[in-house]
């Protein structure tokens, strides 16, 4: 089982927000086109675009 404390960490690295992420940071547009693009969602980014953590 994965906790709420591994996905954020699993998130984080994701997302580039941690100094030695091996991916590049990624904005909220960002997100949401990859989520878009790779399983076939349709949002839409606006801001203020609300976050779980």
């Amino acid at each position: 089982m994965i906790t709420e404390d591994m996905l954020k960490q699993i998130s984080n690295i994701f997302n580039g927000d941690n100094e030695d992420s091996v991916y590049n940071y990624k904005t909220g547009a960002d997100l949401v086109e990859f989520f878009n693009q790779y399983f076939n969602r349709k949002d839409v980014y606006e801001n203020p675009f609300q976050s779980i953590f």
